[in-house]
């Protein structure tokens, strides 16, 4: 179930990360992002990570609750880090 509302979404369980990843992209008002517990893959991940680094309102982020490596962690706060986004891992 992935639920929009206003600037926020939050998406759960049945996130599919490719289909998810061109509303990212072209996204220029969202401020929130919830995937905790999303049961995000490795390769989801990176995925989203990619689209994310083109959104230009995101100013939160929540990735917890998922099993992410070690280099994606460091990825995401590189990126967060960069562009001022309030992150929970």
């Amino acid at each position: 179930r992935n639920a929009f509302l206003g600037d926020s979404l939050t998406i759960t369980r049945d996130l599919q990360p490719k289909a998810l990843a061109p509303y990212l992209r072209e996204n220029s008002q969202l401020q929130t992002l919830v995937l905790s517990g999303a049961q995000v893959t490795a390769e989801g991940m990176l995925v989203l990570i990619e689209a994310l680094k083109t959104t230009t309102a995101l100013t939160a982020l929540d990735v917890s609750g998922n099993k992410l490596e070690e280099e994606q962690k460091a990825e995401i706060k590189r990126m967060c880090e960069t562009r001022k986004i309030s992150l929970q891992l």
